[in-house]
């Protein structure tokens, strides 16, 4: 997916600000901050060293959950191991966003649920950093943007340095396209995570929750359409199939959806209203303030004993015969193709052949003709005395006597 480094930059630019402000200047994207954060601390300038501390551990293990996960799925499915990490991640953010919402309002800085709840937020964005390692896939660094602000200032100066080939501002400007909304889009996230916290709370990492889910519904999507490699259709079968097994897909989707996730319901209520006050206090007869309610339902059935587990299992096989179903159409297809070439290229082959014997015949005519004529000219010709006269041009006896009386007549 194209969008998929865009929403984890602003995820990790909105966690990482939320996280800053909220917990005494914490870290949880990256752990570099933290180091600067701890020495300037051990100075004597700053709060929470030890949270800061606890962090690092907790990042590590949230790298090394992830690089277990990952290898244990095949490593011919690499979108199966990123939903895997979408899920990890979302669900350490949804746990991140239930206890800061727990110890809030956050007073002080070496209190264990504080340090519990900073703990939490460093192993998700652990998560979200191994995931770049992990999975195997284009895109930019997402939770750091040093590296990216370096490599797009350097590809700012290829571009306008006209020293520099065709090929490679043509490269650093492809480059620069990749990096640019990463930043701009990380910087964004920053600016609503600060906001968001000021406005909501911990409450605010609901959004990215959301987003999460939102990937790796996306990643499993994009698994299930790896069984069935989209192609040309060139028959009304194969394209029924196809819509058929989108068809499943979909609704294999919503069972998992509905089955597997929790069910979250919110509702939001502003009212405005009137008071009234007692007239000795100076003030207005009836003061008028605004009143906002909010309530959130989160829903989940525990499956004990693998029903739903199973009845997934047998949808997302019958998604999978449907799409061997059409992968074996197409390759039925394909195989009658080939046969087809093959006999027209026998046949124009056949053809060719007989063109050729043909071609030998008239060439064999030929040269007998020419000999019959070269032995014709080569016989010598016969005089006109010793030619034999055909029966038809023999003379009758009366112009022969005639003959003879004008031969004597012309002696005399």
């Amino acid at each position: 997916m194209k969008s998929e480094d865009s929403v984890l930059a602003a995820i990790a630019g909105y966690v990482d600000t939320l996280s800053f402000v909220a917990l005494f200047g914490l870290f949880t994207a990256h752990v570099t901050g933290n180091f600067v954060l701890i020495g300037a601390e051990a100075a004597g300038f700053g709060q929470g060293v030890f949270m800061k501390l606890m962090a690092f551990p907790s990042f590590v293990a949230g790298v090394v959950v992830s690089s277990v996960l990952v290898k244990s799925v095949e490593p011919a499915t690499p979108n199966r191991a990123a939903c895997l990490l979408y899920a990890l991640q979302a669900a350490l953010m949804l746990a991140f966003c239930i206890a800061g919402v727990g110890v809030s309002p956050v007073v002080h800085a070496d209190s264990m649920p504080v340090i519990v709840c900073g703990m939490v937020g460093a192993a998700a964005m652990g998560v979200q950093n191994a995931h770049g390692r992990l999975v195997a896939r284009p895109g930019v660094p997402n939770t750091v943007m040093t590296g990216n602000v370096t490599q797009a200032v350097l590809d700012a100066i290829d571009i306008l340095s006209p020293q520099v080939s065709a090929d490679a501002r043509a490269v650093a400007r492809m480059r620069l396209g990749k990096m640019l909304p990463t930043i701009l889009v990380f910087a964004a996230g920053a600016i609503a995570g600060a906001l968001a916290y000021r406005h909501v709370g911990f409450w605010a990492l609901l959004l990215p929750f959301v987003a999460l889910i939102w990937l790796a519904f996306h990643a499993r999507g994009g698994q299930m359409d790896m069984a069935a490699p989209k192609a040309a259709s060139t028959t009304a079968t194969d394209a029924a199939t196809q819509r058929t097994l989108a068809s499943a897909q979909e609704q294999l989707r919503a069972q998992i959806g509905s089955s597997t996730l929790p069910s979250i319901d919110g509702t939001a209520q502003v009212q405005r209203a009137r008071s009234p006050v007692a007239p000795q206090l100076g003030l207005p007869e009836q003061v008028q303030y605004n009143f906002f309610a909010g309530q959130l339902q989160a829903h989940y059935t525990f499956d004990l004993f693998g029903q739903t587990r199973c009845a997934n299992s047998a949808s997302a096989a019958r998604v999978d015969v449907q799409a061997f179903e059409l992968e074996a159409s197409r390759r039925a297809l394909a195989a009658n193709i080939v046969a087809a070439t093959i006999n027209l290229a026998a046949l124009d082959r056949e053809i060719a052949l007989t063109e050729r014997l043909v071609a030998v015949s008239n060439d064999a005519a030929n040269e007998d003709r020419s000999a019959t004529r070269a032995a014709r000219s080569r016989e010598p010709r016969r005089s006109s005395r010793n030619r034999t006269r055909l029966p038809s041009q023999r003379r009758c006896p009366r112009c022969v006597s005639n003959a003879r009386l004008r031969f004597m007549h012309s002696r005399c």
